[in-house]
């Protein structure tokens, strides 16, 4: 079963198991018919659960933490931070709802009792596959941990046999670094137990709490893990799910490896064809492939043990199970140096060789990888397992029982669904949050306030991103409708595309107290959407649902979404029911499907993506020509694009957006459009105002409303109004970087140039890419006196988009910096173009000759661009016009554009 698959399972036994058997049971039956599988396998679940309830009086799966057991990072072994602490009485597996007792259950009625030669004392942990009790041995006078499992596993033969080959597997490893198993037994009425070593100290978990790890006691760390995984792999064991939380380092400086109960017997095939053990952050791309594993992936998991030690954090994430399993598959980590200060750059190279994705890159065996740290960075000799441990922060020390482990928090649900992994810890989904390390001022989290991140496209093809990105900006219009809701644009939310990012980072760096996010899985016309509300306080789940439904019914099932969302937070709908999808005027889901096609084409903006925009708009006209916003996308395609004479594109833009004022006259798209146009190409300068208050009023969520309301109030003089509209878009959409980069073209425009900079470059650690910005920053620094870096600003090939006003400032920027020459190189390339019949702007030849000081042949080239009705509107502002401030053709200029 993969990570996308399992989603769908955890969040539809989320939804039904606080249904009512009735509610249950027709829920069951519709899922039957379109997906026998997964509702056979939620059956089980839901049997499972009910025997869970029987014997431990709490349901085991999904609680107290939910989405924990997604994320796989608590399996309530004894290698876990519950049983590091048990002396303190900790519960490992306490539900909110019964209190979190301080004392353990004890469902089987052994503390106090004897069992075989062992005086069971009290109980350590309560799992879904079994509970673990402190014990003495009375033979040896030792404290022992003794795990035992549930009934229903001592009655089933299967995994009788699959617990015994476990124990006997692991007993026979006897090695200072692999935690001791000194028996297995059984008790007079069939109870199966295992009896393990006890050990002092805390898990490398534990330690990872506080801190990274000095890189000398994390190479010490790994080499003993290595020798305890030599052995273990020559007696043809593999881990499987080597993590922190079964590292154990002990006070003279040992480090045991945990819970090899997991671990596959060489030949030996207990598992279901979907097993996949494992905890998601260390899992090797093999294993999510269900493939065949071997010690590499072992040396894998080690990888990934000592990228966190050394950096704090795993290389992949290892919050939402989803973004993981993506992040394992598909991106590439940072190199540790970049990370942590005074790595060694060999240990760059055995981190990168031990994360290849490719087993058969990886190093075979881990003695080759031992033999390289051993000189990685003039490390010491590896320590004997009596060694004395590096000096660490002071912490309180628990004991640790070392064992195999409890199996999963949900082993039960393991059982029934073949998944034979660690489940969930207590602790909420995500870890840590991440502080902005581009120093953005997010808004504050009000506690009505969400960011909807872009849900995934499960779909057997992976080819409906259009749809599930069109469904998440859909959901974002309907949330907006929420009276007294604050929602984070899509601009912004998108950023954590496929990304595995904690959820309490989402929360900081856009200032939400609430993430939703969710699936679309599209299979012919039907559809299945899962979708649930996360605090990003603790990271709880707050709601989720699933829906099954048809492709024509997507409108009904936003709006559904959207009134629990609103009921979730006790808030209510700004607008009666229907209205949002009125607001859409679509009568059918092909044009409503080609629109999206034409949204996620048009969003890229370049000329190509523009032009394929424009094609799906007009096939969405075509089979409904009622739909105003395809008329309206239309619109906004003709106005971007550059290819084109201002004459042209925008006549074509206005016959759009007016057919779809004339189907929605308070559609905030059309009006945004229209506004543009009567800036740009009427100089209306009311006309254009009105329009613009018009989408705001309509819409007070459109950022490009916001951002080029913004422009118009810049290119009149209101500059400190353009800077307050600009702030206040950003308040909404704090990692746009189009959004920061109008920041800074505000503060350009009221020669706050070191501010202006800072924007530039803000929006540039977002996107490096980002044309705007590089071509923003280039402007500054030839105001500011900085030619050369402006020349490389402009010279640098890594943008989106080759730009049509680049080459024209580039030749600016040379003049200024007397080099001549190449200036006018760049005004014949201009005439060339020109000549070719391509469209080449006047104002652009104007700059050129502005920075070669030829003022009247710029002012000849300006009226010209007046006469082409493109005219630039910031010539009022603009500081790199200043030379020509008090020339009387540039005044009259001014004039005649309505600018002074």
């Amino acid at each position: 079963m993969d990570g996308e698959r399992w989603a769908e399972l955890k969040s539809a036994f989320a939804t039904l198991i606080d249904d009512d058997p009735t509610e249950r049971a027709r829920r069951l039956a519709d899922l039957a018919s379109t997906d026998p599988e997964l509702s056979r396998r939620l059956d089980a679940l839901l049997a499972a659960d009910a025997q869970a309830d029987a014997l431990l009086g709490t349901r085991l799966p999904f609680s107290p933490a939910e989405d924990a057991l997604a994320s796989g990072e608590a399996d309530f072994t004894t290698s876990e931070a519950a049983f590091a602490n048990a002396e303190a009485g900790r519960q490992a597996d306490a539900s909110p709802s019964d209190g979190a007792s301080a004392e353990p259950r004890d469902p089987f009625g052994l503390a106090g009792r004897t069992v075989s030669h062992f005086r069971v004392q009290d109980v350590l942990g309560v799992g879904g596959m079994g509970v673990l009790y402190r014990a003495e041995d009375t033979l040896l006078g030792r404290t022992v941990a003794l795990k035992f499992l549930l009934p229903q596993y001592g009655l089933d033969a299967s995994a009788k046999e699959r617990f015994l080959n476990e124990a006997r597997a692991v007993s026979a490893l006897d090695h200072p670094n692999i935690c001791t198993v000194h028996e297995v037994g059984e008790t007079e009425d069939g109870r199966l137990f295992l009896a393990m070593a006890c050990y002092a100290g805390e898990t490398l978990r534990d330690r990872l709490a506080s801190a990274p790890v000095p890189i000398e006691q994390a190479l010490d760390i790994a080499r003993q893990v290595l020798v305890g995984l030599g052995a273990a792999h020559a007696a043809g064991i593999v881990h499987r799910d080597l993590k922190p939380g079964n590292l154990m380092l002990t006070p003279e400086g040992a480090v045991k490896i945990l819970d090899f109960g997991l671990a596959k017997i060489r030949d030996l095939n207990l598992t279901d064809p979907d097993l996949r053990p494992g905890t998601a952050a260390y899992m090797s791309p093999e294993q999510i492939d269900g493939n065949a594993v071997d010690g590499r992936t072992d040396l894998w998991s080690l990888g990934v043990v000592l990228y966190e030690m050394l950096t704090g954090r795993p290389p992949f994430g290892g919050g939402h199970d989803l973004g993981t399993v993506y992040a394992i598959m598909n991106d590439e980590p940072p190199p540790l140096s970049t990370l942590r200060e005074g790595t060694p750059p060999e240990l760059d190279r055995i981190a990168r060789k031990l994360l290849d994705k490719r087993p058969e890159e990886r190093y075979a065996t881990a003695a080759e990888v031992l033999e390289e740290l051993d000189v990685v960075g003039g490390a010491p000799p590896r320590r004997s397992a009596g060694a004395r441990p590096a000096p660490r922060s002071p912490r309180p020390r628990a004991v640790a029982l070392a064992a195999l482990g409890l199996a999963v928090a949900g082993g039960l649900i393991g059982a029934a669904l073949g998944l034979l992994g660690p489940a969930a810890s207590a602790e909420p989904a995500g870890g840590s949050a991440a502080p902005d390390a581009l120093g953005f001022a997010s808004p504050a989290a009000d506690p009505a306030s969400l960011a909807v991140l872009p849900f995934l496209d499960l779909s057997p093809e992976r080819d409906h991103a259009y749809f599930s990105d069109g469904m998440t900006e859909e959901l974002i219009g309907h949330l907006s409708k929420i009276e007294g809701l604050r929602v984070s644009a899509s601009t912004s939310s998108f950023r954590f595309r496929n990304r595995d990012t904690d959820v309490r980072e989402v929360g900081d760096r856009l200032g939400v107290a609430h993430v939703l996010e969710g699936s679309v899985r599209r299979a012919g016309d039907r559809l299945r959407i899962t979708a649930q509300l996360v605090s990003t306080e603790n990271g709880y789940r707050l709601w989720s649902d699933i829906y099954e439904r048809r492709v024509g019914d997507v409108f009904a099932v936003q709006e559904e979404i959207a009134r629990a969302i609103a009921e979730a937070l006790r808030l209510r709908l700004a607008t009666p029911v229907g209205a949002p999808v009125d607001r859409l005027r679509v009568t059918s889901i092909e044009a409503y499907e080609l629109y999206l096609r034409g949204r996620f084409f048009a969003s890229r903006r370049t000329e190509e993506d523009l032009a394929k925009a424009a094609e799906y708009y007009g096939q969405a006209i075509a089979v409904d020509p009622g739909f105003a916003r395809a008329h309206a996308g239309l619109a906004e395609t003709y106005i971007a694009t550059r290819r084109s004479a201002p004459g042209d594109r925008f006549r074509r833009g206005r016959e759009a957006a007016l057919r779809a004022l004339a189907i929605d006259s308070t559609l905030a798209e059309a009006h945004t459009a229209m506004g543009w146009i009567a800036m740009w190409y009427d100089r209306d300068w009311s006309g254009a105002e009105r329009h613009f208050q018009q989408a705001l009023a309509s819409d007070p969520h459109y950022l490009w409303a916001h951002q080029w309301y913004s422009a118009f109030l810049a290119a009149v003089g209101r500059l400190d109004e353009a800077l307050a509209a600009m702030q206040r878009a950003h308040a909404t959409d704090p990692l746009s970087v189009a959004t920061l980069t109008h920041m800074g073209t505000e503060l350009f425009w009221l020669g706050r140039l070191d501010e202006a900079v800072a924007q530039y470059r803000k929006a540039l650690d977002l996107d490096p890419r980002f044309y705007m910005a590089h071509w923003g920053l280039s402007r500054a620094m030839l105001v500011m006196g900085r030619h050369e870096e402006a020349i490389r600003e402009l010279e640098y090939e890594g943008t989106d988009y080759v730009g049509f006003f680049r080459p024209a400032l580039l030749g600016h920027a040379y003049a200024v910096a007397g080099r001549t020459d190449e200036a006018r190189q760049v005004l014949a390339d201009l005439h060339a173009r020109m000549e070719r019949g391509e469209y080449v702007a006047p104002t652009e030849l104007a700059s050129v000759h502005l920075g070669l000081g030829e003022l009247e042949q710029a002012l000849d080239w300006l009226e010209r661009h007046e006469a082409d009705r493109g005219a630039r509107i910031f010539l009022a502002v603009d500081p790199m016009f200043d030379p020509l401030r008090s020339h009387p053709r540039f005044v009259g200029l001014l004039e005649r554009l309505g600018l002074t």
